[in-house]
C-alpha cells in the first residue's frame, strides 16, 4: 500500500472550506485565492484532513498580520490553536504582529492575550465591533545585559590605579 501525501491544491481546498465554515469573513475564500495570496499558512493535519490553520502576512519591515486562525470544531480545546499561533509567531520576520478579532469571539481573544497580545483599539465592522491586538515578537525583544555582581571586598586598590 502506498501513501500519497497532500499537495498544495488539496491543502488550499480544505483551507478554503475551513475558513468559509468557521470564520465569519466578509467574502468567501477559494483555493485559488489562497494559493495566490501573499499570506503564508501554518496548517495542522490529521492524516489527510486539515484540522486547523493560521495565516501570517508580512505587511512591512516592522509589522506582520496574523489572520484566519481556525480549528475544526471537533478538534477545539486540545491546544491546536495555541500551537498554530505560536508557530505563526515564530515565522514572523518582523518585530511586531497584529491581529483583528471580532469582539464576540471570546475564545480567540483569550488565546491571543494568553500568548502576549494586548488590545490596542477597536473599530466598527458591519454589524459588530472588531478588536485590534498587537504583540512584540519575543525573538525581537531586546535582551537586557545580565546583572553582574561584583564582590567589592575582593577588589584591591592601589594608588596607581
Amino acid at each position: 500500500m502506498f501513501y500519497r501525501g497532500m499537495d498544495a491544491q488539496d491543502i488550499a481546498c480544505q483551507l478554503a472550506d475551513l475558513l468559509n465554515t468557521y470564520n465569519r469573513l466578509a467574502g468567501k475564500r477559494h483555493a485559488i485565492d489562497i494559493l495566490s495570496s501573499e499570506t503564508d499558512y501554518v496548517v495542522e493535519t490529521h492524516g489527510k484532513l486539515v484540522i486547523g490553520a493560521v495565516g501570517v502576512r508580512r505587511l512591512s519591515f516592522h509589522v506582520s498580520e496574523i489572520k484566519h486562525l481556525s480549528v475544526r470544531k471537533k478538534w477545539r480545546g486540545k491546544g491546536i490553536g495555541r500551537f498554530l499561533l505560536k508557530r505563526a509567531l515564530g515565522m514572523c520576520v518582523t518585530p511586531f504582529a497584529y491581529a483583528t478579532i471580532r469582539e464576540d469571539n471570546l475564545s480567540s481573544i483569550q488565546l491571543f492575550e494568553s500568548v502576549g497580545f494586548s488590545r490596542v483599539g477597536e473599530y466598527d465592522g458591519v454589524g459588530h465591533k472588531v478588536l485590534i491586538l498587537t504583540s512584540e515578537i519575543s525573538k525581537w525583544k531586546p535582551t537586557s545585559a545580565p546583572e553582574i555582581e561584583i564582590d567589592w571586598k575582593s577588589v584591591s586598590y592601589t594608588e596607581s590605579d
